[in-house]
């Protein structure tokens, strides 16, 4: 029996607790493993209850930011209580919190994730000093992306761990379309603009609904369909109404399964100010989405020839000419080059990770 301890920011509705979710879902059902997932700040209930349901015990400690002191002391306790075999930690930067108790613990596989691929962190002068933390703390190193673990790790080696899902439950369906379109009065000539994630300011969702309010104008039949919760939503809906826009943006709140929204989509934009290498944007792909990427994600998203990396401190233009192009959908046939991201075949990678540290 092997007893992994993962350490994350906070549960909320994002990539890391999904990519979390994937996982653990196979590596408890079919090796033998206890895992736990340690967590700062109150959960999403939502994601909360998929990670219980996938075989993990989740445990709240203070959160490192307002209790530094409290949150490695609790991370010490828990490391002494459940004597983990690994320490896997998926707060980037910040990831050397739970790494330097675990080596202080003499724990003996300490794993350091890389899911960013650029600064999300002030000050930006205790960056490299974060890094070296991080690399001092850990023995073995992990990223959702080339440009993540170049990011964080330097010229260190690292392996890369897919972002992987469920292929066949994100693939395009006329009948999924067809129930969600109707499910919120969107008619089948309407051109719908997507977006998932967490609102918050790495999201960049200000910058999305100000795209949005230029196409409008261009494409009166667009709606823009956000889908997620946070804390800038009362700012993001305030926007919406101060543009005039209440009636061409839909927000659908937390949706505990988002499968099926993608199919009611046409195009798929995400304009954040940092990322790794996001799942949304492998679950849009999958899908057979036209993708308009920020440029700050993890190149390695760069995967059809209907996705496209734009810069964000260039304003909206090329966003608008990107997405008003009329290259929608995609064929299937093109959709088999996302096999690496096939969570049936990517979880035992993990599996033999794990296995295999010596």
């Amino acid at each position: 029996m092997k007893k992994v301890m993962h350490f994350i920011s906070g549960i909320k509705s994002g990539g890391v607790e999904q990519m979390l979710v994937n996982y653990t879902t196979r590596l408890n059902k079919n090796s033998d493993y206890i895992q736990y997932i340690i967590y700062q700040h109150e959960p999403d209930k939502n994601s909360l209850k998929k990670l219980e349901e996938a075989g993990n015990i989740c445990i709240q400690i203070p959160d490192k930011m307002h209790f530094p002191i409290r949150n490695i002391i609790w991370s010490i306790k828990l490391i002494r209580k459940y004597r983990p075999d690994i320490v896997h930690a998926h707060m980037s930067l910040l990831n050397f919190f739970p790494l330097l108790a675990a080596r202080v613990l003499a724990v003996k596989h300490r794993i350091s994730h890389s899911h960013i691929s650029r600064d999300n962190v002030a000050p930006k002068f205790m960056i490299p000093v974060f890094k070296l933390l991080v690399r001092f703390s850990s023995n073995s190193y992990l990223a959702c992306g080339t440009d993540a673990g170049t990011y964080l790790y330097g010229k260190k080696n690292f392996m890369v761990i897919n972002n992987a899902v469920e292929i066949q439950k994100y693939k395009f369906s006329k009948e999924k379309r067809r129930k969600k379109r109707d499910l919120y009065g969107i008619g089948s000539d309407d051109l719908i603009f997507g977006n998932i994630g967490r609102m918050s300011p790495q999201k960049n969702q200000l910058f999305l609904i100000e795209i949005f309010s230029k196409i409008i104008s261009n494409c009166n039949n667009a709606k823009l369909l956000i889908i997620g919760n946070g804390e800038l939503e009362e700012q993001l809906k305030a926007k919406v109404s101060e543009l005039g826009l209440n009636n061409n943006v839909i927000f659908t709140g937390s949706v505990i399964d988002t499968s099926e929204y993608y199919s009611m989509m046409d195009v798929f934009l995400l304009p954040s100010l940092y990322e790794g290498l996001p799942i949304v944007s492998i679950e849009a792909q999958i899908a057979g989405l036209k993708c308009l990427f920020s440029e700050n994600i993890d190149k390695d998203v760069d995967i059809l020839s209907t996705t496209k990396l734009i810069p964000i401190n260039q304003g909206v233009d090329l966003w608008i000419e990107e997405a008003l192009k009329p290259d929608y959908r995609i064929s299937r046939e093109i959709i088999e080059q996302m096999d690496m991201y096939d969570i049936k075949k990517e979880w035992h990678k993990l599996d033999e990770y794990y296995l295999n540290l010596r």
